[in-house]
């Protein structure tokens, strides 16, 4: 519904629906997620994610106290990080507050090169699949923090699937 093509956008509070047509509710990618800020929405209904972030290379991405509706498939999607000073925030989300969705959170490509993901505060996932689920490597001096989350899932809490090599991986304060 929304594809963000500049720096430093803020999105909030809308609620999306994508009524089972629409793939994704909000669409950051490349430099375009750098400075995104996604606040206080809720997302349902939507094939794929209510967000989509995919190759971000640079900045800082917020995506904050939003409820994801199990209509969606995903709450956040995740197509790859990379580059030093790349970082994804997610804080304080809920994810399948009316159901459960497949995934809480997928990152479907690589987290590299220095870059951070962070999954703080208190995200609340409930979930048919994996709560979040790592597709692609985490390398290069990639970070991964999970801290926090309350994940419930038919499949794994929190799965690595792809290499793990080189990387910090933090997963605490968490019920799993």
């Amino acid at each position: 519904l929304i594809t963000v093509t500049a720096s430093n956008v803020n999105i909030d509070p809308f609620t999306f629906d994508g009524m089972g047509v629409a793939n994704y509710g909000v669409i950051a990618s490349g430099f375009a997620a750098d400075g995104l800020v996604v606040d206080g929405n809720t997302f349902k209904g939507f094939n794929e994610a209510g967000i989509y972030v995919s190759n971000a290379s640079g900045g800082t991405s917020l995506i904050t106290g939003n409820t994801f509706e199990a209509s969606s498939t995903r709450g956040v999607h995740v197509g790859g990080l990379s580059g030093t000073g790349t970082i994804l925030n997610i804080v304080d989300n809920t994810m399948g507050s009316d159901g459960k969705l497949v995934q809480g959170v997928r990152v479907s490509n690589n987290v590299s090169c220095e870059a951070a993901l962070n999954v703080t505060g208190t995200n609340t996932i409930d979930s048919t699949g994996d709560g979040i689920d790592f597709e692609g490597s985490v390398t290069g001096l990639a970070s991964v923090n999970i801290n926090g989350a309350t994940v419930t899932s038919n499949g794994d809490a929190v799965a690595f699937r792809g290499a793990v090599t080189d990387a910090d991986i933090k997963v605490d304060n968490s019920s799993l």
